[in-house]
């Protein structure tokens, strides 16, 4: 029951987060918001049984490229007015906007129609796959192939035995993209005149 309880407040997470950061304005909420989505799902990958997974997801999501966006907004030179993404109200009429009212309730219109589509198509595949039926699946069921350990140990004793150099050159260019984009975000205009 407790773990019921910790699965969907992990989904509520996930759920409210996901709302909070396409209602934002400021960048710097969203990429928060986005590292909330990320460990919510990195926790429901917990609860599926992946481990590795769960591990990854922190590791290359959470505490390599979200950690980088952090650091590419808040290393850029712009006032915090500009920081802000501009959301309007496609049904309102901009005075500034060239684009024709009609136009653009009709692009909307057309958006969410395809959304909807594209969602009608993915719930009738899912629904139709039938996944409990598959060959592989049905074997292992019936086997009783369950995986009850985990596959960490493994892919951590391939990687540091026979993946090492691989592992360190990436490790090695990650850490020299991240000095260049400081240095290229520390550099200051010189003004002329």
């Amino acid at each position: 029951m407790i773990l019921k309880i910790v699965f969907f407040g992990f989904v509520a997470l996930i759920g409210v987060s996901t709302l909070v950061l396409l209602g934002t304005r400021k960048v710097l909420y969203a990429a928060f918001s986005l590292l909330l989505i990320l460990l919510g799902i990195s926790a429901l990958y917990v609860f599926a049984g992946a481990d590795f997974l769960a591990v990854t997801q922190i590791i290359i999501y959470v505490g390599g490229i979200l950690v980088l966006l952090l650091f590419g907004i808040m290393l850029t030179n712009r006032p915090p007015q500009n920081l802000s993404i501009r959301f309007s109200n496609p049904f309102q009429q901009d005075e500034t906007s060239d684009v024709q009212p009609l136009t653009k309730t009709r692009n909307n219109l057309a958006g969410i129609v395809l959304g909807l589509g594209l969602l009608a198509i993915l719930v009738f595949a899912i629904h139709k796959a039938n996944l409990g039926q598959m060959p592989w699946i049905k074997q292992a069921v019936q086997n009783q192939q369950v995986i009850k350990q985990s596959t960490v140990q493994g892919l951590g004793i391939q990687l540091m035995t026979q993946y090492v150099l691989v592992f360190e050159v990436i490790a090695v260019l990650l850490m020299v993209a991240l000095l260049g984009a400081v240095l290229i975000a520390g550099r200051t205009e010189k003004k002329t005149g």
